[in-house]
């Protein structure tokens, strides 16, 4: 068994407070993971969950060009969605 979590408080994506200031910062966020398994002679089985509540939190901001001309208009990249599964492995 193991889990984990991240997380990220607030942040400027930004080093000039003019583009900043029409940007914005981005959020403070927290994820979660989890993953169990099992191991039988040569075989695994693990089962996991990524971003077990599916928080779409902020990790950066920019524009396609500066924020004084494009506007408020940001790309904003964000944590990759909830992710879950199994893998199984066989040792040779």
């Amino acid at each position: 068994m193991q889990a984990g979590f991240n997380y990220q408080g607030d942040t400027t994506s930004y080093l000039r407070t003019d583009f900043e200031s029409v940007i914005g910062p981005t959020g403070g966020f927290t994820t979660f993971d989890l993953s169990g398994g099992v191991s039988l002679d040569r075989t695994t089985v693990t089962a996991y969950v990524n971003n077990m509540f599916d928080k779409r939190g902020v990790l950066s901001k920019n524009s396609a060009c500066v924020p004084s001309t494009c506007g408020p208009y940001e790309r904003n990249y964000v944590v990759k969605p909830q992710e879950f599964g199994v893998k199984v492995g066989y040792k040779f």
